[in-house]
């Protein structure tokens, strides 16, 4: 039989479905498993017994659109992913099964069920220890990924009000085996890896201990390979732990700062980063940079806190200071957050015209009414910034910030092509802005 797995084309990340490739490994050695993805390849009808799916909010569209010509041929599909697992009552509008959580543990179970013609409408995946699962069939992967990907661990215990991670992995830290995270980058060929751990130190002596081992066993494999990941600021506090990241491959850590005042940061439930304040932010910057490794901020505007007077405070922290590369997004209320919640209750959902309007849940868009802004006052803010802080100058700025901090051509060389792929990606973006402005202005 035949299991055909589909990616949905994600224009803001475009990164290897990991989760596909594990439900590869999880299918059993008599079924016969291709994984198409729509990053790459167009989506038309291909032979299948049973078709899987998974999406994030922002492509739900079209998997559903996916789901259709299948069914349209007789063919059962099975829906995946967080924004399934958090709305499977949506999903079981367009597919024929809803696996809610974690495939490992259930996916086995929906098999068998298929097998026997007798498949159920939902699946509920318990969360397992993260440890003894089938190597992710990375051979299945689409050839024209630069970078590989790999996951050393799971679950966030910091709750944010913005972020859906906890729903879907829980709030407690799963570690992999470190030995078993080492057997599976030996099966990665890429030579760069994003590890998609949502945060590779974590907190507490236990999670550093876990993180140093980590770190220490990738050097000593000797795989030539360098890696990026996400991490909390605390992430530049221990000396040791920097060093044996850089010595692992460690060339990036993406490092979600989201606002520099407190006012906004407890709104967000950003506890950490309270703690820390934003003249550590700084401070931070500079001690990973010592180590040859460059910072992505990551910055939001949109919050209730959030005045004209704020986002430009923002603005000028983030021109000021010079962080490596800078990330900006809209606050963007995915479902099941409590940002989420607490909008609609208010009845601040501008775009839930569902499912249509999931499409511009993808962080570039404002889909609620802000509370001290119009929605195109905050456009106007967010697009401001962003020229300001992708000028020719400022990114020649921050190049030569890099270069002085990191002392390393080939890391400032990393970072400033990372500025100029946010330029471009941000270029596209307004210039759209501007179209849509053009197109609103004609039909006034």
């Amino acid at each position: 039989m035949k299991l055909l797995l589909i990616n949905p084309n994600n224009a803001f990340q475009k990164y290897p479905p990991l989760s596909l490739a594990i439900i590869a490994s999880l299918t059993p050695k008599n079924w016969e498993v291709e994984i198409l993805d729509n990053n790459f390849d167009k989506v038309t009808f291909k032979p299948a017994d049973l078709v899987g799916i998974t999406s994030f909010t922002c492509t739900a569209n079209k998997a559903y659109e996916f789901a259709k010509l299948y069914r349209d041929n007789n063919v059962k599909v099975i829906m995946g992913g967080i924004h399934a697992s958090i709305l499977p009552d949506e999903a079981l509008n367009y597919v024929d099964s809803v696996v809610i959580g974690e495939a490992e543990g259930i996916w086995d179970k929906v098999i068998t069920d298929f097998e026997k013609g007798e498949l159920k409408k939902t699946y509920k995946a318990e969360l397992l220890p993260y440890q003894n699962w089938p190597m992710p069939r990375h051979d299945l992967l689409h050839k024209s990924y630069t970078v590989g990907v790999i996951q050393t661990s799971r679950g966030c215990p910091f709750n944010c009000d913005f972020c859906s991670v906890s729903l879907f992995n829980g709030n407690q830290y799963r570690h992999r085996p470190v030995d078993e995270v080492i057997e599976e980058l030996k099966t990665i060929k890429a030579k760069t890896i994003f590890i998609l751990d949502d945060n590779i130190l974590g907190v507490g002596k236990k999670n550093e201990e876990r993180a140093m081992e980590l770190f220490v066993k990738i050097k000593e494999a000797n795989l030539n390979k360098s890696w990026f990941s996400f991490a909390s600021i605390n992430f530049a506090d221990k000396p040791e732990i920097l060093k044996a990241a850089a010595e692992s491959g460690c060339y990036m850590i993406f490092i979600g700062f989201e606002a520099e005042e407190e006012e906004q940061l407890v709104e967000m439930n950003k506890n950490l980063n309270i703690k820390a304040g934003a003249n550590s932010y700084i401070n931070a910057v500079k001690r990973i940079n010592k180590y040859k490794i460059y910072v992505m901020g990551g910055f939001i505007i949109g919050f209730d806190t959030d005045t004209k007077e704020t986002i430009l405070r923002r603005k000028k922290f983030i021109l000021k200071n010079k962080i490596n590369t800078v990330g900006l997004a809209y606050l963007t209320p995915l479902p099941g957050t409590v940002s989420y919640k607490e909008l609609e209750k208010q009845n601040r959902i501008v775009n839930n015209n569902y499912p249509t309007d999931w499409n511009k849940y993808n962080f570039a868009n404002v889909v609620y009414k802000p509370k001290n802004l119009t929605a195109s006052e905050l456009n106007k803010l967010f697009y401001e910034i962003i020229v300001s802080i992708y000028t020719k100058k400022n990114i020649f700025l921050r190049t030569f910030y890099t270069l002085l901090q990191t002392r390393s051509i080939r890391i400032t060389k990393l970072a400033h092509h990372t500025n100029m792929k946010f330029l471009k990606s941000y270029q596209n973006a307004y210039a759209q802005h501007l179209k849509n402005q053009q197109v609103k202005n004609n039909i006034k």
